[in-house]
């Protein structure tokens, strides 16, 4: 007499709970076949949306452009959003990014910093905003050719005197 059991007569394992509980193919309920997931947009955090999104090429965002329409802008050139309205068709979401950091005057280097993009593709969504009238953009005042000398030796003097 053999010590392992035949088959089919006092088997030494349990049978597995799940067999047997759906006897045909289909009949496993929808969870189970094929899990819903949601969009992948939908279940990424914020943080890693942003870092995504860094990860766009900059001549994207300008539409393949490399040159702004106008050429006036320098790092320092001040830009000021006007009280137009800020959204509408054909603004990107740079834009209206850049839109708000120039509610207050901002220089284009700061403006780019906080966009996080390169100042040539900062400088060319800043000429589509001033192309269409949504902002203005100061140029930096120039200065007389330098400080009053006579003012520098008065201090010069004065420091030596101390």
């Amino acid at each position: 007499m053999s010590e392992y059991p035949r088959y089919g007569q006092d088997e030494p394992y349990e049978p597995y709970p799940q067999y047997g509980q759906y006897p045909q193919y289909g009949q496993y309920p929808q969870s189970e076949q094929y899990p819903q997931y949601p969009p992948y947009q939908q279940y990424l955090r914020y943080e890693q949306y942003e870092q995504a999104s860094r990860l766009v090429r900059p001549f994207t965002i300008t539409g393949g452009r490399t040159e702004p329409s106008r050429n006036i802008f320098t790092l320092i050139t001040i830009v000021t959003a006007t009280a137009s309205v800020r959204a509408g068709p054909g603004l990107q979401r740079e834009h209206l990014r850049a839109l708000d950091l120039c509610a207050a005057p901002a220089a284009v280097a700061e403006i780019a910093a906080h966009l996080d993009l390169p100042v040539a593709v900062t400088k060319i969504l800043l000429s589509d905003l001033l192309d269409q009238g949504r902002i203005t953009a100061t140029a930096p005042a120039q200065g007389s050719g330098g400080p009053d000398i006579a003012l520098l030796e008065k201090v010069r003097d004065g420091l030596a005197r101390l």
